[in-house]
């Protein structure tokens, strides 16, 4: 590998490190040790054999890398890797641990990297980048498939002949030491060989990826590996578990019997005045037999030191021998010896069986050592007490036995009996060893090794101790069990484990196959990732070859793209300018219109100055859609979300097209579905811009029938959606001509321009401006048939203090008749329905014969008409002939009689009086409608669907009242317009015709005005200049600062943001709209009173 001097990457200088002959056989020796000790962490007992051996692929991958001089390197590695197992399998320290057998092992391993390597070399003489599959394949079969044969009958074969290894056990060992060799090579050789390939086949995110894919699926393959063992080993110890309790259960079971018989003995004296020798033997002779592992059942007398001799004259005579009370001899070859005198005996008077225990008659069983303080205990807890365990003074061969015993009282029976009260003690003579075997022969399953010790002496009841290495095998497997019981007031201790042939029966090929399948997984994972690495590099190299030509012309695109750029900052200046320029005449034409609509004027001049208004506004409207789409277009556009009254917003679109509707005779209406919200949280600007444009777009189009905006609610998936429908009966479109229709500048055909007009912009517009609300806008068209654009939108409940602040009641609707009478069905239906949610009981009528009809008929039922709606083109009885005929028919005169005229219609104001009705312009929308039914009964002074913007505050005028106001500005036409509003609002006003007159009428006078209105864009001194001096005058002077609003043409929100940033307190937008004026100029005067 081509690890030469002159490049110093940090790989280059891990491979010069790793090829020298000394470091890189220190490097492999560690590299093999640490990996080989994770392939020991995958092992699972018994036995260590493991499945996955990484060190074998890394020293393949090394050799291939830097050759043979470094296989002392592996040797080492696997040496002390072996040591430290055989160490750990044998229980013992490492410098206890024969050589032989690693080093052996160890010289195979690297017999096996070197033949390895040699077959790759020659089957392969130059694998180059290693990326196509056939190499890939070739090598890993080679050197992860054939190669690792060798180590694996190497091994077996050391392992068998040394003794290691059981023949049945041969097979096993080797297949699995050949599969783990084998999966080492084909995951962890690719590794090393990556990160080693010579230039210009190496790659460091080629490298890179092969690490995360392979160490990544490995570390899967070994958890999902280590999870079912410890999956397995939770499911071996549950089992193992309940098996021991079982048997500790049963051992209590068999225990208790002793006890019962102990306690029936007991009886049988307390019973009896006295209980002879043949009586005893009688009565425990049966039982004795039936429990060979009774060592003996026996009767001790409690005696004083004067009984002694009568004692043992009685029993001698009853025996036909000699008897005397005896000890144990200090002397082993003399087991018995005559008892010392001592104040009192306790000799064993009658024994079962007698053959084999005979010689312990007249033992004294007080001169066991602790035997008094233990047989105190026995009389204080009164039932049977096993002893700790002893050895058999009557036994040829050393065994542990344990005497039970139970006090026997004389009579009468004390309450609290002492050890005055004690007649003697009923002994049963347990042979421990023989107890616990004829117990666990039957209940201890087979291949299970069981000890049973006494817990506070440690002495060994029964078994023997376990094999320190078996023991630490069983329970890393889950296979031991340890408990203790209660026997006869001692504790013993159980443990179990299985014997070394059936742990060997506990492995599971199981957890095997799922870490094989893992590993498995793995290779395929690391040999594709592999191929297709290499193909992308391949890939690479030749997309190389190309770069130089891309470069050119990429350089030639940045030029291109910087005259862009600039093109675009040009165009952003323009549009910028032109939006100051165009909305400086605009101001002029709005704001006196929003005056001229405060002066007298009669309901047909006001029609047409608001038609007027609302054109200039839709002029305005259009010059902020250029606007917009330059914003859309630079990413500069932003969202508000703002409390805003939807009612308001469809009251603005009806007043804007209902001229339209009535040149274009199209019934146009605009309501909100009785369950959807009427106040939210939008951008009502953005919204407003979105519904003017649908709405333009289908008057466009739209010659007859209907247009209709209307407002419902959608709920998908939990969540509730506001949606804006705007559907009419229009020309309609194809499918190709919607593919195209929000497309900029374009519309649905190249006539639609030429027949209609238009930017192409709308659409547009509208389309990116739902995208950034997070809505969708979607649109269904059939030619000859109209279009249905839907805007569907995610909304949040207004603030309550907004809701509580604008909430129109309808409360004085609840319960009034109406009869709505209209040509249009349209209108009929929908106002109807409208009318029926206000809580109204609604009729409707086609014409005029229909309507008095209705009327005739609900004024003899005695439910007359509150109110009737009549349309003054209604033919051939137009609307006033039916108010007429409704005066002059006392039956219906009482109901309140309402015409409905178009903007153009004028009726005479007599004819109102003579037929007794009030004349208004259609409504458009439901909640104008409403606001003319209110109106009519009284609960509102003034339709506001008339004039809804403009209703004089009293509270805000007694705010405004006498105030001074500086306004610097330097258009004529604006100071007139600003002057008249202020005028308006009862405000005395002072005119500055630039920013330097203002400064000067300021500091002159700081303390006569009470806000300045300062233009933004005048000549000598502009409107940030002069605000910034005068906030550096106050500072000065340490004057409380004036409120400064802006007056700024410009639309961008980046000179709003002037604005506030160099002192001033708010701005406005021109045109000035009046509304907005005042609630400006109240907000901040409120303030400065307060202050």
């Amino acid at each position: 590998m081509d690890f030469s001097p002159q490049k110093n990457t940090i790989e280059n200088k891990i491979g010069r490190w790793a090829g020298h002959w000394l470091v890189g056989n220190l490097l492999l020796a560690m590299s093999y040790f640490l990996t080989g000790k994770v392939g020991v962490l995958l092992a699972a007992p018994p036995g260590y054999a493991t499945i996955v051996w990484p060190a074998s692929g890394i020293a393949l991958g090394w050799i291939l890398l830097f050759g043979k001089r470094l296989l002392a390197g592996i040797v080492l590695g696997s040496f002390a890797v072996n040591m430290t197992v055989v160490a750990k399998n044998a229980g013992v320290d490492i410098f206890e641990v024969s050589w032989t057998i690693p080093l052996l092992i160890a010289g195979g391993a690297a017999v096996q990297a070197w033949l390895g390597t040699r077959l790759i070399q020659h089957y392969l003489p130059s694998f180059l980048a290693f990326d196509a599959p056939h190499i890939v394949i070739k090598t890993l079969m080679l050197g992860g498939t054939v190669a690792t044969l060798f180590n694996a009958m190497w091994s077996t074969a050391i392992l068998y002949g040394f003794g290691a290894l059981r023949t049945d056990l041969c097979l096993q060992n080797g297949l699995t030491w050949w599969i783990g060799d084998s999966i080492g090579v084909w995951i962890f050789t690719p590794l090393v060989l990556i990160w080693g390939l010579a230039p210009p086949f190496y790659d460091r995110v080629r490298a890179l990826i092969v690490t995360v894919v392979s160490c990544g699926a490995f570390v899967l393959a070994a958890a999902a590996f280590l999870l079912a063992t410890e999956l397995e080993k939770a499911e071996r110890a549950g089992s193992f578990q309940v098996s021991g309790e079982r048997v500790v259960g049963q051992m209590r079971q068999h225990f208790a019997e002793y006890d019962q018989f102990s306690i029936l003995l007991r009886g049988f004296f307390n019973s009896s005045e006295f209980v002879s020798r043949s009586e005893f033997q009688q009565f425990v002779a049966e039982w004795t037999k039936k429990h060979p592992e009774v060592q003996a059942v026996e009767w001790a007398l409690l005696i004083g030191e004067e009984e002694r001799v009568v004692w043992q004259q009685r029993v001698s005579s009853e025996m036909g021998l000699p008897i005397h009370i005896s000890e144990k001899s200090p002397n082993e070859q003399l087991p018995l010896v005559p008892a010392l005198e001592r104040r009192e005996y306790l000799p064993l008077e009658y024994i079962e069986p007698l053959p084999k225990n005979q010689g312990m008659l007249g033992f004294d069983a007080l001169t066991h050592q602790g035997s008094k303080a233990f047989l105190q205990q026995v009389v204080a807890y009164g039932n049977p007490m096993l002893s700790p365990p002893r050895k058999l003074i009557q036994s040829t061969i050393q065994r542990p036995a344990a005497l039970l015993y139970t006090p026997v009282y004389k009579k009468p029976i004390p309450a609290h009996p002492t050890w005055a009260d004690v007649q003697g003690f009923v002994v049963v003579v347990l042979k421990s060893d023989e107890v616990l075997a004829s117990l666990t022969k039957d209940i201890i399953p087979s291949g299970q090794s069981v000890l049973v010790t006494d817990k506070k002496t440690g002495m060994v009841l029964y078994g023997h101790r376990p094999n320190e290495n078996l023991f630490n095998i069983a329970q890393q497997m889950g296979l031991s069990y340890t408990s203790t019981f209660n026997v006869g007031q001692q504790v013993w201790r159980v443990e179990m484990w299985p014997m070394t042939q059936k742990i060997a029966t506990y492995s599971s090929w199981l957890t095997w196959m799922v870490l094989i399948i893992g590993l498995i997984g793995t290779s395929i994972a690391v040999s594709y990732t592999l191929v297709s690495t290499g193909h992308y590099q391949y890939l690479e190299h030749e997309v190389a070859q190309q770069t130089q030509i891309l470069r050119l012309q990429n350089a030639e695109l940045a030029a291109a793209r910087i005259e862009a750029d600039r093109a675009n900052a040009a165009k952003g200046l323009f549009l910028a300018n032109m939006s100051h320029e165009i909305r400086t005449p605009m101001n002029g034409v709005l704001g006196m219109t929003d005056l001229l609509q405060t002066t007298e004027l009669n309901v047909q001049q006001q029609q047409f100055v608001q038609v007027l208004h609302l054109s200039g506004k839709a002029l305005l409207h259009i010059i902020n859609d250029i606007l917009d789409y330059s914003k859309v277009e630079a990413g500069k556009m932003e969202i508000e979300h703002l409390d805003m009254d939807l009612e308001t917003l469809l009251l603005e679109c009806a007043s804007i097209f209902a001229l339209t509707a009535e040149e274009k005779n199209i019934d146009f209406l605009a309501f909100i579905e009785t369950n959807a919200p009427v106040f939210i949280q939008s951008d009502p600007t953005r919204l407003r811009q979105i519904l003017l444009n649908l709405l333009s777009n289908a008057f466009k189009f739209t010659h007859h029938g209907h247009i209709h905006l209307r407002v419902q609610t959608q709920l998908v998936q939990g969540q509730s959606n506001i949606q804006f429908v705007v559907s009419d009966t229009g020309i309609g479109m194809t499918k190709e001509q919607k593919d195209r229709l929000f497309q900029a500048f374009t519309q649905a055909d190249s006539s639609t321009t030429r027949q209609f007009g238009g930017t192409g912009l709308g659409l547009s517009i509208s389309k990116r401006l739902v995208d950034l609300m997070h809505g969708q806008m979607t649109v269904e068209s059939h030619i000859g048939e109209g279009t249905t654009f839907t805007v569907t939108l995610p909304y949040q409940s207004a603030s309550q203090d907004y809701i509580h602040d604008h909430a129109r009641s309808s409360a004085l609707l609840t319960g009034v008749r109406v009869l709505l009478v209209d040509h249009s069905l349209e209108f009929t239906t929908v106002m109807s329905k409208q009318a029926r949610a206000w809580g109204m009981f609604a009729d409707t009528a086609q014409d005029g014969e229909q309507a008095l009809a209705l009327m005739n008929q609900a004024y003899q039922q005695g439910q007359p008409y509150d109110v009737v709606v009549l349309d003054a083109s209604l033919t051939p009885m137009t609307g006033l002939d039916i108010a007429q005929k409704m005066a002059n028919t006392p039956e219906l005169a009482g109901s309140q009689r309402i015409l409905f005229t178009t903007m153009r219609t004028l009726v005479d104001k007599q004819m109102q009086l003579t037929a007794g009705l009030q004349a208004m312009q259609k409504p458009s929308s439901s909640n104008a409608l409403r606001d003319v039914f209110l109106t009519v009964l009284g609960e509102q002074k003034k339709s506001s669907f008339i004039n809804h913007a403009y209703q004089d505050n009293e509270d805000a005028l007694q705010t405004l009242k006498n105030k001074h106001v500086l306004i610097a500005e330097d258009n004529v036409v604006n100071q007139m317009v600003i002057v008249g509003m202020l005028k308006k609002l009862g405000m005395t006003t002072e005119v500055a015709s630039h920013g330097l007159d203002a400064l000067t009428l300021y500091v002159n006078s700081p303390l006569a005005y009470d806000l300045v209105l300062m233009d933004c864009e005048m000549p000598i001194l502009d409107g940030y200049q002069a605000t910034e001096k005068m906030r550096a005058f106050e500072q000065k002077q340490h004057l409380r600062p004036i409120h400064i609003v802006a007056l700024t043409a410009h639309a961008m929100r980046e000179q709003q943001q002037r604005c506030l940033d160099v002192g001033m307190n708010d701005f406005l937008a021109k045109p000035l709209a009046f509304a907005r004026l005042e609630h400006v100029l109240v907000q901040h005067l409120s303030k400065r009173s307060i202050l």
